[in-house]
């Protein structure tokens, strides 16, 4: 079933998401004409005409594979090779090591129990904190302190996990090709609505948690004041 409307209420973290992944810019004119998704599609094609040119995802696996095969994988790397213990046991710095070396932006990794212990940590060294300006007393003070520096221990100490989809170097190659649309497509990279329409939805899809099958042309958004409405 196709969602009706989207009420993105005016997101401008995700109005960056997708002037970033298809390496573009919007003018407040057509940012006004953006009624509903397929407008926005509408304004994205006219940005990225059709083209044939090579396989965006192809041209991420094999920059993917590089520069993991440096780092160690084995040499028979194929799309469908379950990442290596090594980037299971590192998901932070893999990701940010492979960002750099192939200038890619990938997707962000998601935290670890030690980040969850670490924020809750902080969380209570704060209520600590202001227990002990109302109460004035010593051992709330020293509490909060021992709270934080246990807090930032552990998010320091945090690994991370990978991406969610993300197990095999083909999954982290296919959401790289999305995050990256624009730029391979400057690149030489094959364009056509149909790519950029699939692309379109999986960025609003992942944005904000939804099932990419169902945003349809006609998927209305609707700013704050009317999705309150």
């Amino acid at each position: 079933m196709i969602a009706r409307s989207l009420n993105l209420v005016g997101d401008e973290g995700l109005e960056d998401l997708i002037e970033a992944a298809f390496g573009l810019r919007f003018t407040d004119a057509e940012l006004a004409s953006m009624n509903s998704v397929g407008a926005i599609h509408d304004v994205i094609s006219a940005k990225l005409p059709e083209r044939e040119g090579s396989c965006a995802t192809s041209k991420v696996f094999f920059r993917l594979r590089r520069e993991l095969m440096r780092q160690g994988m084995a040499r028979a790397t194929g799309p469908g090779t379950l990442l290596s213990n090594e980037v299971l046991a590192r998901p932070n710095a893999t990701l940010r090591s492979l960002s750099r070396a192939t200038g890619l932006r990938l997707p962000p990794n998601e935290t670890g129990p030690l980040m969850t212990g670490g924020l809750l940590s902080i969380l209570a060294a704060t209520l600590s904190f202001m227990a002990s300006l109302v109460l004035q007393q010593q051992a709330f003070a020293w509490l909060a302190a021992f709270a934080m520096a246990a807090g930032l221990v552990l998010a320091k100490l945090d690994r991370g996990r990978l991406p969610p989809g993300v197990k095999t170097v083909g999954d982290l190659a296919r959401q790289a090709a999305i995050l990256n649309f624009g730029r391979l497509a400057a690149e030489g990279g094959r364009v056509t609505k149909d790519l950029s329409w699939a692309v379109l939805c999986q960025v609003l899809g992942e944005a904000l948690d939804l099932d990419p099958r169902v945003i349809g042309r006609d998927t209305l958004i609707y700013p704050a004041e009317k999705a309150a409405a």
